[in-house]
């Protein structure tokens, strides 16, 4: 019979004090945690149960390689995402659901961006020919526009509806409410969050009646077509139109705002550095003129997007739950525990200057996208989105940075520039067809 020990120690404040410090503060709380109590401890926080975070490599991996003890969607549940994005999408889905959903989606979104790069490129040039020569913007809107109008390409296909326009305006307005005051925070307005939602099930629900079956030919590789008509041998099989769109929503939200955030945190510190940015356009002019390349871009936009995931994950913990008792690392996990290991500082833990952007540093393991059975789906279209659009912007345009240095704040569940990346737009670069 196991011995009772106690959690591992943590701080000493109360759970609103330590809920504070989470959601305004969470990389300098972190640090602060990991300098006094060591690679794992306890954080006590409101409306959840106790929280132990990890920065062991070896407890991360053990965490990730036992998903039946250390389960994640009862996890994500206790954060609520599943009443933000709906309680039939992904990371809500537990054992076979999850399994069966997740194969179905993977293999979806990994055919899809071997053959919509010309769409994606159209997508990028049309975005960068309203941008006018000599004006400001923010780098993080932008390309949250551009990212957002390619995933509901994917998801759905060409505009059948006429909503597009009003769909992509609803989405941005929907993740705008974890604002207060102009900063971004982990809370949104949840009145104005729902009303919001609501407004876009409406236009999905819209999507889904006047689909076409006819027209499946033209679009079979859209995920709706493939959630509508499931092949015959489709484990997922036909599914509940309120199911189809929470799928569309949560995927439209998590495939759009997490990967334009990357790209924008990529984006900044490439424009720091001329020689990043003369090594980018040398290694992409093979690629400029080519509207479906067949390989990913090289080893130096590879380097700069590897960097950009280690020091700016979108998250700061990965949350698990455990499923009954455990011991671990002379640590007595009781059933209902949290278990979270922190990407933040798993990522700092074997660097030197791990503050610092270096494209050069030997890379430890990286965990951007989860791990386990839990791994983001969308890893494959992300990464190779992320490497295209990289190498596309800097190539194309002269940007200048107005302010060379930012911080990080919370944003609803992604961690994003303070500042939204300001740049000038000086002049183009290039006069390349879609």
């Amino acid at each position: 019979m196991m011995s009772y020990q106690s959690l591992p120690p943590g701080p000493p404040e109360s759970r609103i004090a330590q809920s504070i410090e989470f959601t305004y503060r969470p990389f300098e709380f972190l640090s602060k945690c990991r300098e006094t109590y060591g690679e794992t401890f306890t954080l006590r926080m409101m409306n959840m149960p106790d929280m132990v975070v990890t920065a062991n490599l070896d407890f991360t991996r053990y965490i990730f390689d036992h998903p039946k003890i250390f389960e994640a969607s009862e996890a994500n549940k206790k954060t609520q995402v599943d009443l933000a994005l709906g309680d039939t999408f992904l990371m809500a889905l537990g054992g076979e659901q999850h399994k069966k959903m997740y194969a179905k989606l993977k293999g979806i979104l990994d055919a899809a961006i071997k053959k919509c790069k010309p769409d994606l490129r159209r997508l990028a040039i049309n975005r960068i020919n309203t941008w006018e020569i000599g004006g400001r913007f923010d780098l993080l809107d932008e390309v949250q526009f551009l990212a957002l109008e390619l995933m509901l390409f994917v998801l759905l296909g060409d505009d059948r509806t006429g909503n597009r326009g009003l769909l992509v305006s609803l989405f941005h307005k929907m993740i705008s409410t974890s604002h207060v005051d102009g900063q971004p925070t982990m809370i949104p307005n949840a009145g104005q969050y729902m009303l919001y939602r609501q407004q876009i099930y409406d236009l999905l629900d819209e999507e889904i009646r006047t689909y076409h079956p006819v027209a499946r030919t033209q679009t079979k590789d859209v995920l709706l077509t493939q959630l509508l008509n499931p092949s015959y041998c489709d484990p997922v099989g036909s599914l509940p139109h309120a199911t189809i769109r929470d799928q569309l929503l949560s995927m439209t939200v998590a495939g759009y705002d997490t990967t334009a955030t990357t790209l924008t945190w990529a984006l900044f510190h490439t424009l720091r550095s001329p020689d990043l940015v003369y090594a980018v356009r040398q290694e992409f002019a093979g690629y400029l003129h080519d509207p479906c390349p067949e390989r990913a871009p090289g080893k130096i936009i590879n380097k700069i997007v590897t960097e950009t995931e280690r020091l700016h994950p979108i998250t700061p913990v990965v949350n698990r739950i455990t499923t009954e008792d455990r011991e671990y690392g002379g640590w007595y996990l009781p059933k209902g525990t949290m278990v979270c290991p922190s990407l933040y500082l798993i990522h700092r833990n074997f660097c030197d200057s791990p503050d610092d952007f270096c494209v050069e540093r030997k890379q430890p393991r990286l965990y951007p996208f989860g791990g386990g059975n839990r791994k983001c789906v969308g890893m494959v279209f992300a990464t190779q989105e992320l490497h295209y659009l990289l190498g596309l912007i800097i190539s194309l345009t002269e940007l200048q940075l107005i302010e060379r240095d930012t911080f990080t704040l919370r944003r609803g569940f992604v961690l994003v520039p303070a500042n939204g990346v300001p740049v000038i737009y000086e002049r183009p670069l290039h006069n390349v067809a879609c």
